[in-house]
């Protein structure tokens, strides 16, 4: 049973906290066309390609580094 005197519960509010992650990549328009076939070949979005190609160029340039260094 619940007591009737019992003050109420406060009524808290929950608000979602929204960090944008944007990523704008500038692209001559070959690498913008190559990047929209792509996706639309995969049925992926065209930020999701890019950001997979992105992440591939990054690790080429990261190992061509460290292929430098051990020279």
């Amino acid at each position: 049973m619940t007591d009737a005197s019992a003050s109420p519960k406060p009524i808290t509010r929950k608000r979602p906290i929204r960090y944008p992650r944007q990523i704008v990549i500038m692209a001559t328009e070959d690498t913008y066309q190559a990047v929209a076939e792509t996706a639309a070949a995969e049925d992926e979005s065209k930020s999701v390609v890019a950001r997979r190609w992105l992440d591939a160029g990054r690790a080429v340039t990261e190992a061509a580094a460290n292929a430098s260094d051990e020279d």
